[in-house]
């Protein structure tokens, strides 16, 4: 079964739809840690270890380490790829069609280093402001 799920991510809120071979599920997921482990629970429930999100802002950051250190395959999709569809207007649509975009092979990663190598940028970072 190819289980999918795209992420909509807002300062607040993140708006997450799975999409089986047969049916397409949406929910909305605050960004605290409790929240966040309830959009991990909701995944792992629906057999889904794929996800999707946009480079939007600073805000995927939290949510792309928290996805990935439940184990899940999370892509980062460059905002202005996944944009260039005209019709989507809302988060629910967003996260469907990031969704479509991801299940269909076409969403073009993102480069992020691994977890390790961030962290050491953060360390680095810090030391110099």
């Amino acid at each position: 079964m190819n289980v999918v799920c795209g992420l909509d991510i807002a300062k607040d809120e993140v708006v997450a739809t799975v999409l089986n071979d047969t049916a397409k599920e949406t929910k909305s997921f605050g960004v605290s840690i409790e929240e966040l482990s309830k959009l991990k629970t909701w995944l792992k429930d629906r057999t889904c270890i794929r996800v999707v999100m946009e480079s939007t802002s600073v805000y995927w950051v939290p949510i792309y380490a928290s996805l990935e250190e439940g184990g899940f395959k999370v892509t980062l999709a460059n905002a202005r790829q996944v944009k260039a569809i005209p019709g989507r207007k809302t988060d629910q649509l967003d996260s469907e069609w990031l969704a479509y975009l991801l299940r269909a092979e076409l969403v073009k990663p993102s480069y992020i280093p691994k977890a390790s190598m961030r962290d050491l940028r953060s360390l680095t970072n810090s030391e110099l402001d």
